[in-house]
């Protein structure tokens, strides 16, 4: 071969080869994407959220459900509270009633046993109406004594104001003064209440 011979110079092409290039992602959208990925990881996922936000929500509910319970427990307490004393003040008021209707009717009672005594006082001669009469006194004073009536003892002893009423003041040699000397009403006691005074005569200082 003969280089200087045009016929057969083989044509040498050059290829040039440039070098691939690779997908590149431009620096703003990098930056970008970057930034993006970071606030995906720094958010809860949507699911978590919606479970803490349903959490929260029925902490409160039950917080105020248990508050709404203390206050209606604390109502009912006041209330039971409140019917206990109505029903201790009911009572006490029907008891006073049947007390005094009591009382009302055991001094009717007493009356009808002074009208008796009285005549009984007045009888001159024993007869058989009398002593008919006698044991009816005898009977109803036994049923007074059973229902709870008992005497006031007051003649010869010193004078109590709480249980005596003094209708007259005597002179007296034998008592000392403010001794019952003379009943002229008698007096009784029920359930340890005075029922009614005893009506005396005290004695006073005596005359020199």
């Amino acid at each position: 071969m003969f280089p200087s011979d045009p016929s057969n110079r083989r044509t040498v092409r050059k290829i040039l080869v440039r070098p691939r290039k690779t997908a590149q992602t431009p620096p703003k959208e990098a930056e970008k994407t970057a930034h993006t990925d970071d606030s995906a990881s720094a958010t809860p996922a949507p699911r978590d959220e919606v479970l803490a936000n349903i959490t929260k929500a029925f902490q409160q509910e039950l917080a105020h459900a248990y508050k709404e319970r203390d206050e209606w427990q604390q109502r009912y307490a006041e209330l039971e509270e409140e019917t206990r004393h109505m029903r201790e003040r009911l009572r006490r008021i029907a008891e006073d009633e049947a007390f005094r209707e009591q009382i009302r009717t055991l001094e009717k009672m007493l009356e009808v046993a002074d009208n008796i005594e009285r005549a009984l006082a007045a009888a001159d001669e024993p007869s058989a109406l009398a002593e008919g009469v006698r044991l009816t006194y005898r009977e109803l004073m036994r049923a007074l004594q059973e229902l709870g009536v008992e005497r006031i003892e007051a003649l010869g002893r010193p004078f109590d104001p709480a249980e005596h009423h003094a209708v007259g003041m005597v002179a007296s040699q034998d008592h000392p003064p403010g001794t019952v000397v003379a009943v002229e009403r008698p007096g009784y006691r029920y359930r340890g209440r005075v029922l009614r005074p005893a009506f005396v005569h005290v004695a006073g200082e005596s005359e020199a």
